[in-house]
Parts: C-alpha cells; sequence; structure tokens
C-alpha cells in the first residue's frame, strides 16, 4: 500500500475516474467517486478504527482531521502512522485474546477484525492500482526487479 502510495505523483492525487476517460457508450455514473487521495485518507482513517478493535490501543490522532489533508506528504505520513498503529494493535493479539468479542463491532471477535482489516485494505489496494495504470503508472508490485 504504501509503494502505490509513493508512485502516485503528487499533482494526481486528485485524480479520480470519470466518464471523460472511458468510452462514450458507457453510462456509469461517476458523481462521488473519491480522489486518489480521497482513497489514501480513507484509508488510514479506516485502519485506526478497524485495528482499534483488536488491540485496545488509545491514540492521540484526531482521525476527523485525516480527511482534510491534501498534499501528497500529509496523506503519505497519515497512511504510515496508520500502519504503526494496525501493528502496534496486531501485536497485543494473544491466543487467550484473538478470540473475545469486541464490543461496537457488531459482535465481531478481535480475530476477525484484524482479518477484515487486511481485506479491507486489499481490497482499496486493487482500487488505487487501477488508478495508477489509468495515469500511465505500473504499480510497483508489477515492476520487474
Amino acid at each position: 500500500m504504501m509503494g502505490v502510495a509513493q508512485a502516485m505523483p503528487a499533482e494526481k492525487y486528485s485524480f479520480a475516474p470519470s466518464q471523460a476517460i472511458f468510452t462514450g457508450s458507457q453510462t456509469t455514473k461517476y458523481e462521488g467517486v473519491r480522489t486518489f487521495g480521497q482513497m489514501i485518507a480513507h484509508i488510514a482513517q479506516a485502519n485506526y478504527g478497524i485495528f482499534r478493535a483488536v488491540g485496545g490501543v488509545q491514540t492521540t490522532v484526531d482521525t476527523k482531521t485525516i480527511a482534510s489533508l491534501t498534499s501528497k506528504d500529509d496523506l503519505v505520513a497519515a497512511l504510515k502512522a496508520s500502519f504503526d498503529y494496525a501493528h502496534q494493535s496486531v501485536a497485543r493479539l494473544t491466543l487467550e485474546n484473538a478470540f473475545e468479542m469486541v464490543l461496537g463491532t457488531n459482535s465481531q471477535t478481535r480475530a476477525t477484525m484484524a482479518g477484515y482489516g487486511v481485506m479491507h485494505g486489499f481490497d482499496h489496494y486493487g482500487q488505487l492500482v487501477e488508478y495508477l495504470r489509468m495515469n500511465g503508472i505500473v504499480p510497483p508490485a508489477s515492476q520487474k526487479m
């Protein structure tokens, strides 16, 4: 995820798919589609919410402010910090607490929430890869070493 966030040039963080880049016969509506930067902000915000349920790690980060970030540098830093937080939370999982139900998660276990956090990231990673490709950028994971 960090590689994808870093691969998109700063001036393309405002890019969002639109009717203009697809064939004229397509009828998909693109109003409200998140920009690349908004997607990065969403992932960072979600990491805090999801992984708080996993490890109960307290944070001083005001996740609401992440949505107002617009610069690539600020968004990449927020994303990195959110993954650092996720790692701290997952490190608190043990055999004893992994299957405890977590309040406020629709009766999910800590382990389930950890899995959901990974799945959520992969879902949006796939979308971000398409954003890169629409801009002629080969995703880092697809580049030949």
